[in-house]
């Protein structure tokens, strides 16, 4: 094996852990820690000795298997996954095709965020557009409006004027009226005061 891999008894005497603890470990975990089984025999990468104190001291403060897994996974330990072949187990560190995962969710992310930046543009130049559009029939609105009030107002100023011509012409007719009649009234008391004198004497 390569000088990465650690056999089983190397990595018990560097951990001061039991064997078949560690197995245990390989077993419950295999996502997470990096390792080979050629003909029943284990090679553990080097990269798997931190996780592994990590899950010792985990276990040791209680945490259950998906507890651990859990704490494993939200604190960015690199996954790998296990591919059957002739030799053996290999496992196969999908590191790289997270990151690529994530880059092109990244670009998808800022794609989209371009997308819905232009759409937000052309949404504002349009509402403003229709703002500017309802200002036009509003001002439009006012402004007939306006023209109705006065043309209103103008009928009712020539009725006005209308109806007092009329009072005033009929009040003059009353006033001839009464004139006519007051003269008349006072011929009739002077010519028949002057016949009553006349025919007394």
């Amino acid at each position: 094996m390569p000088k990465s891999y650690l056999s089983l008894k190397q990595l018990t005497e560097l951990l001061d852990i039991h064997g078949n603890t560690i197995k245990g470990y390989l077993n419950r975990h295999p996502e997470f820690l990096k390792f080979d089984k050629v003909h029943n025999r284990y090679w553990i990468h080097v990269s798997a000795v931190e996780t592994l104190k990590t899950i010792r001291k985990l276990y040791g403060e209680g945490y259950k298997r998906e507890a651990v897994d859990e704490y494993l996974r939200g604190s960015g330990v690199p996954v790998a996954i296990t591919l059957e072949n002739k030799e053996g187990t290999d496992l196969t560190s999908i590191n790289d095709e997270l990151q690529e995962l994530k880059n092109m969710f990244r670009v998808q992310h800022e794609n989209m965020m371009q997308m819905q930046m232009q759409y937000n543009q052309k949404l504002f130049h349009q509402i403003e557009e229709e703002k500017k559009e309802l200002k036009e029939v509003f001002h439009q609105e006012i402004g007939d409006l306006k023209q109705l009030v006065n043309r209103h107002e103008s009928d009712r100023v020539s009725e006005l004027r209308l109806s007092l011509e009329e009072t005033a012409a009929s009040a003059e007719v009353i006033k001839e009226e009464l004139v006519a009649e007051r003269k008349k009234s006072l011929w009739q008391k002077l010519f028949g005061k002057s016949q009553q004198t006349k025919f007394g004497t």
